[in-house]
């Protein structure tokens, strides 16, 4: 079984940053048919002690964990290649490419 890939987005439900961040991951993901990771969307303004205990300090904030790696990406999201850039740093072994600009996580 491939391993999961986990993106935990944190961001205040409500605010036009962290709604744009939301609106353009998940668009993102779906253009790139990625199906192997577990999205996680934390509203701090229902879990405000979730920044405390995750070291978030700037929302919107897209984590990406890999084993015990994390890596964050921090703002809106409206920088697309950012973004992908963000999420194809991810190690060979779970990378799968179909065609030349595609790019599938396992």
């Amino acid at each position: 079984m491939a391993d999961i890939i986990e993106l935990k987005i944190y961001i205040v439900g409500g605010t036009p940053h962290s709604e744009q961040a939301l609106n353009q991951l998940q668009a993102f993901l779906a253009r790139k048919s990625v199906d192997h990771f577990n999205l996680h969307v934390i509203d701090l303004k229902n879990e405000p002690m979730r920044a405390l205990i995750d070291g978030v300090v700037v929302v919107p904030t897209l984590q990406r964990v890999i084993g015990k790696q994390p890596a964050r990406l921090i703002g809106n999201l409206s920088d697309l290649a950012g973004l992908g850039l963000f999420l194809s740093a991810i190690p060979p072994s779970m990378q799968t490419r179909t065609g030349p600009d595609s790019l599938n996580i396992l």
